[in-house]
């Protein structure tokens, strides 16, 4: 009876192979080479592993989730290593022109992977991907289109920035429906993307987009939940009454109208699958077979213009209109119409480049709302996405910093550089962090071997196919801080932060200096941070009191200063070469410090948002024995964070370099930036020795108006009305 089972169970495992495989050659028709190269990443990809697998592993959810789509329809990535996630970011790549053939049209592909490298970058900064607890975890995921390959180094530089690579299905088109623009040719691939039912959304980005503000909220799937009478919320597809939302996305803005929903940025309810009727699951399904349906397929513009007829409800300029006016309104409700399968995301999360230019006056109210006045460098709205349109990023100026001449409107494409590229800086920003992360993981070793064309781990010879095992999972990723205290959770892209030992005075100096802050910054979001050392740390009430001032709490391992500084260092400032650790704060795109004995007036936003003009730090000219020296002051300092830059930093510090030992790190900083560092302004580090010294410069400049001052003649807490600086001492003691 055993020995009939089993042969049953063979005979009927051998007939599954036998009726995919005709299957499979019925439906593809192509070549018998690409037929097996196709078979050969279905092998690699379909064999998940065996039921001795622990049941809770997240290749057996993607089992389970897909096992009624049709394998060739079917993504296929990674799996065993990855953690379980509710989401997923989805980049594409289905073909490039050769190198050098590339248009104001039409790319290549390094174009397009350095897109990809921008984009992983940004969310790497504005998305939970890689937190063992947090409930919204994100994957990333880089898809080649099956049949075309991209380099093994392209790929070593992707997964650096956190993509897991995989293979998209091809979605052929009969010839008479291939999009007549070669670049739309092949990007029906994309919408494979619903079928990843194994998640409960998926997010669908170009390469030409970046994430600008925080995602979590679009990646946590809550815009495809809706609330019972009792105020209970639950999944929309749970709901029967209605037609299932099984997309979301943003208006374009087409040929002088609000028309059709932009497909650059698409998020896909891929949770429907949970319902009864498996809905989603046939959906992919369906979608597909349409481009095979001659009663409604025909040649369409693009992969876009298809799916807003397959799922129309954006067609209407009515409608879309009343969207756009409800936007203007701020109201915070989706846009739905009875029964419609298309939720609208707001403007700014596929905020599309072209709009710059052809609606001026609607992109500049759209740009102050979401990044505040004359302040491109603030923290976005959450779910803000950049789409580079008319221009990519990778056309327009390499530019590091936003343009200072104003938005002039209508402008020429092809002859002003910086039209449709006013955002352009953002792009190149990103792909350089994207490149220093490539270094920071060289120089630590946490690259993986290189895998073979197509993303996939290599098997070994003759070995039995398994769950491929994505390099990125098996090293680990190297902190966006040196912060030791599990408690420490960065939360903006821009930072302040200063630094406190045991030493009590300077405890009651950062107190006032984070409420200053706080008090007189209210239009940059900014994380205000205290840093203190492991070997010294404060009483817990001290702790408690920084808390309440607005202060996180970063404990950092001591810097010790170089062996040939014995005796030469001023004793308060032995322990200030920790304050090297800063470079190390990658989450931040800007650190500026201050010492604690410096006071804040008024806002510091426009030094948080200085344009640093191709140099390392900004800083002021210091006075030294009552004159102007050639040095600088350290004591405020603005840069933008590098790993590669802190190493070299602390090798330069232990290779027995000349420097002034008595002032620690500023003599040390004073060395290495000799020449590389720009001047922030008198006003940004009013030194107490210029009252003293330099009287009539200091005059010059109404008290009103400085905004950082610095206490270096006489520390704050010992200022006294009726000294030598009784006027300045009176601005830090009457403050609160």
């Amino acid at each position: 009876m055993e020995r009939n089972v089993k042969l049953a169970g063979i005979f009927l495992a051998g007939s599954f192979v036998l009726y995919y495989t005709h299957k499979f050659n019925d439906y593809t028709k192509q070549t018998v080479s690409a037929r097996k190269a196709l078979r050969s990443s279905l092998a690699l990809t379909e064999h998940y592993p065996s039921p001795v697998s622990p049941p809770e592993s997240w290749c057996d959810q993607v089992r389970s989730a897909r096992q009624d789509i049709d394998p060739l329809l079917r993504i296929h990535y990674p799996c065993e290593h990855l953690s379980p996630a509710i989401s997923a970011v989805v980049c594409m790549i289905t073909a490039g022109v050769p190198e050098g053939k590339e248009s104001r049209t039409v790319f290549s592909k390094s174009d397009y992977i350095n897109g990809a490298l921008a984009l992983g970058m940004s969310l790497r900064q504005n998305m939970n991907t890689d937190s063992p607890t947090a409930t919204t975890t994100t994957h990333m995921l880089f898809l080649v289109r099956d049949g075309y390959t991209i380099p093994k180094s392209d790929e070593e530089r992707l997964r650096a920035v956190g993509w897991t690579i995989g293979i998209a299905p091809k979605y052929e088109l009969e010839k008479q429906y291939i999009p007549r623009f070669a670049r739309y040719a092949t990007t029906y691939t994309k919408l494979s993307a619903m079928g990843l039912s194994e998640y409960k959304c998926v997010m669908l980005m170009d390469a030409d987009t970046l994430a600008v503000g925080n995602l979590d909220s679009l990646m946590d799937c809550s815009l495809f939940a809706t609330n019972d009478s009792d105020g209970s919320q639950r999944v929309a597809s749970e709901k029967m009454t209605y037609e299932v939302p099984r997309l979301a996305g943003a208006l374009d803005y087409y040929h002088g109208r609000w028309m059709h929903f932009n497909t650059g940025v698409l998020l896909y309810n891929t949770a429907v699958n949970k319902r009864k009727d498996n809905s989603q699951v046939n959906e992919v399904q369906r979608v597909y077979k349409l481009t095979q349906n001659a009663d409604f397929m025909k040649r369409f513009e693009s992969d876009q213009i298809y799916l807003n007829n397959v799922y129309p409800e954006r067609t209407n300029v009515e409608l879309n209109n009343r969207i756009i006016e409800e936007e203007n309104e701020n109201k915070s409700s989706n846009v739905r119409e009875g029964k419609g399968e298309v939720i609208s995301l707001p403007f700014r999360s596929n905020m599309q480049t072209h709009v710059e230019v052809q609606l001026p006056q609607f992109w500049e109210t759209r740009k102050l709302q979401i990044f505040g006045p004359a302040n491109s460098n603030a923290a976005a709205y959450d779910g803000t996405i950049l789409h580079f349109t008319e221009k990519k990023g990778w056309q327009c100026p390499e530019l590091y910093e936003p343009p200072s001449t104003p938005n002039a409107g209508k402008c020429d494409g092809k002859k002003e550089p910086l039209c449709f590229c006013r955002e352009g800086w953002r792009y190149w920003r990103a792909l350089r962090d994207a490149k220093q992360r490539l270094i920071e993981n060289q120089s630590t070793g946490k690259i993986a071997a290189s895998p073979d064309n197509q993303g996939n781990a290599k098997p070994k010879e003759n070995a039995e196919p398994t769950a491929l095992i994505s390099p990125e999972s098996t090293h680990e990723t190297p902190k966006p801080h040196h912060c030791i205290n599990d408690d420490f959770q960065p939360h903006h892209k821009i930072s302040v932060w200063t630094m406190l030992n045991d030493n009590e005075s300077y405890v009651q100096g950062a107190l006032k200096l984070g409420r200053a802050i706080r008090k007189h910054t209210t239009e940059t979001s900014f994380d205000l941070i205290v840093m203190t050392l492991s070997h010294k740390p404060l009483k817990p009430q001290q702790y408690e009191d920084l808390k309440n001032a607005g202060f996180l709490s970063c404990v950092v391992e001591p810097i010790p200063p170089p062996a040939s500084t014995q005796g030469k260092t001023r004793s308060d400032l032995r322990e200030k070469f920790a304050v090297l650790h800063v470079w190390a704060m990658t989450f931040y795109d800007t650190v500026l410090f201050l010492d604690a004995d410096t006071h804040v007036q008024k806002s510091i936003t426009p030094l948080l948002t200085m344009d640093l003009e191709g140099k390392t730090i900004g800083v002021t000219q210091d006075i030294r024995a009552r004159k102007w020296v050639e040095t600088f002051n350290s004591g405020v300092l603005l840069l933008h964070p590098s790993l590669a830059e802190y190493t070299r930093l602390t090798e330069l510090l232990s290779s027995g370099m000349e420097f002034e030992y008595v002032m620690a790190d500023q003599g040390f900083l004073n060395v290495v930036y000799q020449k590389d560092w720009k001047e922030i302004g008198f006003v940004n580090n009013a030194n107490l020795a210029l009252y003293r010294f330099q009287r009539e410069f200091w005059d010059k400049t109404p008290v009103e108006d400085l905004v950082v001052i610095h206490y270096t003649m006489q520390k704050p807490w010992k200022c006294q009305s009726k000294g030598p600086y009784g006027p300045i001492c009176d601005l830090w003691i009457q403050a609160e």
